[in-house]
């Protein structure tokens, strides 16, 4: 079950030297979060003082819940209550530009696995694909 954080952020940066009466920009972020209160997906949008959408950020996180996911189900429910975040795909849009795309993958080691880390040594520490 997925929940929409409420309310959303939302900032206003208006010019200092117009006595604070001129509004610069304004950045709202919406939030979804799971029922472990993992951040699921987030939205950043930058608006100028006209209104007009000056970027935005999109964030879709997994925790073992990816369809490419080769976890079992019990695996991947244990990643999501202990909030193991194993994907993240973050999307940045700019109006007239290309988008960019940025995908980071994580992979856990538990103390008796010693294949996985490149040291040999295991450890609860997460490392980067």
């Amino acid at each position: 079950l997925l929940k929409l954080e409420t309310p959303s952020l939302t900032e206003y940066r208006y010019d200092p030297d117009k006595d604070g009466q001129v509004l610069l920009s304004k950045t709202t972020v919406n939030t979804i979060i799971d029922d472990w209160g993992n951040t699921v997906a987030m939205l950043t949008g930058v608006q100028d003082g006209a209104g007009t959408t000056v970027s935005s950020v999109g964030t879709i996180n997994f925790y073992g819940n990816e369809a490419s996911s080769t976890l079992d189900a019990n695996t991947k429910a244990w990643y999501q209550e202990k909030g193991r975040l194993t994907e993240s795909i973050v999307t940045l849009t700019r109006p007239g530009q290309t988008n960019v795309v940025r995908k980071s993958g994580f992979e856990y080691c538990l103390a008796s696995e010693t294949s996985c880390l490149p040291n040999g040594v295991g450890s609860h520490q997460a490392k980067l694909k």
